[in-house]
């Protein structure tokens, strides 16, 4: 039961985001909270997407992740406050003043904590070597984009596409460890 819960957040999660993009289009260098920011409806969409999502993971991660492929409960120092990051994120939509610090703060502390995750699943002698060279090649990939999309005045002209190949390629990762 808690295996099939990682397809269903991660199906959601995609689909949702995408969603998001086409019912609030924007500029390719808007990021997701941006394009949720937009109005208080894409804010409330946005919020429930992950409030679903994002427990939904959790338990996939802890029940059956986790306990399946032997991974050190080090993994939980990442992974527990990088979703509350990510929800604190979702919660505080980068508008303006103090709440655009806030959420790149949040934002940025998830995508940091995401990373530790796919390093601490590939030392796990239990997971295959085709996912060792996806969770490797992502996590690469990884700080390859979080470099990018620092912000120093504003985002990447593609800030978009970078943030979706970082959460499309984490969550691939994951299932891809899980799957393989």
């Amino acid at each position: 039961m808690y295996r099939e819960l990682g397809v269903v957040s991660v199906s959601i999660a995609v689909f949702g985001l995408a969603f998001l993009i086409l019912k609030w289009p924007g500029k390719t260098s808007m990021t997701f909270s941006q394009h949720a920011a937009q109005s208080k409806l894409a804010s409330t969409y946005y919020f429930v997407l992950f409030s679903t999502t994002l427990p939904l993971f959790y338990l996939f991660m802890s029940r059956w992740f986790i306990p399946f492929f032997g991974i050190s409960h080090m993994i939980y120092w990442f992974l527990i406050p990088g979703l509350l990051f990510q929800e604190v994120a979702v919660l505080i939509p980068e508008t303006e003043g103090k709440r655009v610090l806030i959420h790149r703060a949040a934002a940025f502390a998830m995508a940091l904590l995401f990373m530790p995750i796919l390093v601490v699943t590939v030392a796990t002698g239990s997971v295959s070597n085709i996912a060792k060279i996806v969770c490797v090649l992502t996590l690469l990939s990884q700080i390859i984009i979080v470099m990018k999309l620092i912000p120093v005045k504003g985002y990447h002209k593609n800030a978009l596409v970078l943030q979706s190949v970082y959460f499309v390629g984490f969550m691939l990762s994951i299932l891809v460890v899980t799957y393989s």
